[in-house]
């Protein structure tokens, strides 16, 4: 596993380097320890995917710069494409009030609340000229100029500077503190609070847009709370595209290994979040593992449609199995609960 050296305060290359909490570092190094303890080399890294991504230091090269994706695609992409994503959102949202993006107040969208402090976007642009140019007219989806180039560009920078360079590395993942330092409650009001939230690593998190621009997959968990203000903050581990499997193994062992989550201490438990499990005098031995099986059919009755969903339970159930089924975030009553030796 490979920890970028900018987001664990080992950074001395970087124009303007990322300020990591102490508390943080400290939440790290036990990480660190424990990722080791369970099996991992953990070695300290550059990071081209990011470095290049927001030139933060010399010699590095954007996506723009090494022509890897147009030159007029941030436009189109920021533009043309959210324009349509909008408008496409509202009229599958069906709203009669606001049927699509031209019938929408954009002075309303992301407006600035009375008495607070000027946002500080290094691009900021007023979120109303959406409105303006729906109106104007909705460029479909596939008629976007330079989408396809501009995609095939993301993917390509994708490759070359992070899935090559973890080969190159003889890296399974990369893993690091999600967030470098968390805003203030009045960052809105306060200059001195501001300054912090708006620091790189917190103002988004380690990384910003890098993750979801270029597609790469990233699975976070708990990696403990700050000692100095009570804030939880995660252990983030990104990986190759399409390996979401490997990421989702990697991050359980990880959290499986200690309880590092703390409840949250103003927020009641809700009674639905509980999870049974057998008591150990049910399981001698080496026990056979659940297998679920789900199956839901749709029976059409005039007006109306009735969801039927079967759950099978191969294994060692017994009659104390507490099943629980939810559609949508509803829970939903089971009937007809049995077992082997009611049939």
């Amino acid at each position: 596993l490979g920890v970028p050296r900018m987001y664990i305060g080992r950074d001395t290359e970087a124009d303007v380097p990322i300020q990591t909490r102490a508390s943080v570092l400290e939440l790290w190094q036990q990480a660190a320890a424990d990722l080791r303890r369970l099996g991992a080399d953990v070695v300290e890294v550059d990071f081209p995917v990011v470095s290049n991504y927001e030139r933060d230091r010399p010699g590095t090269k954007n996506m723009v710069d090494r022509g890897l994706i147009p030159k007029g695609f941030a436009e189109r992409e920021i533009w043309d494409l959210c324009v349509f994503a909008w408008d496409d959102f509202l009229r599958a949202n069906a709203d009669p009030a606001i049927p699509d993006l031209a019938s929408v107040d954009g002075a309303k969208i992301f407006p600035q609340p009375p008495g607070t402090l000027p946002d500080r976007y290094e691009d900021s642009f007023d979120v109303a000229g959406y409105v303006e140019r729906a109106k104007r007219g909705v460029t479909p989806f596939l008629a976007i100029p330079e989408l396809e180039a501009g995609l095939k560009g993301l993917e390509a920078t994708r490759r070359t500077d992070f899935e090559d360079w973890l080969d190159a590395q003889r890296l399974d993942a990369v893993v690091f503190p999600a967030v470098a330092d968390v805003g203030p409650a009045d960052a809105d009001v306060n200059e001195a609070s501001a300054a912090l939230a708006w620091r790189n690593g917190t103002w988004v998190a380690n990384g910003n847009l890098v993750w979801r621009h270029l597609g790469i997959p990233t699975v976070t968990v708990p990696m403990g709370t700050m000692a100095d203000i009570g804030v939880p903050v995660g252990l983030t581990f990104a990986g190759k595209a399409y390996a979401d499997t490997k990421l989702l193994r990697l991050a359980g062992d990880f959290e499986r290994s200690g309880q590092r989550r703390s409840r949250p201490p103003r927020t009641p438990e809700l009674p639905d979040d509980v999870f049974f499990a057998r008591p150990a005098a049910d399981q001698p031995g080496e026990s056979s593992p659940l297998t679920l099986a789900l199956a839901a059919e749709t029976r059409h009755a005039g007006d109306q449609d009735e969801i039927s969903i079967m759950l099978d339970v191969d294994g060692e159930a017994g009659t104390e199995t507490h099943v629980k089924v939810h559609v949508n975030g509803e829970p939903v009553t089971m009937r007809g609960l049995c077992t082997e030796s009611d049939w």
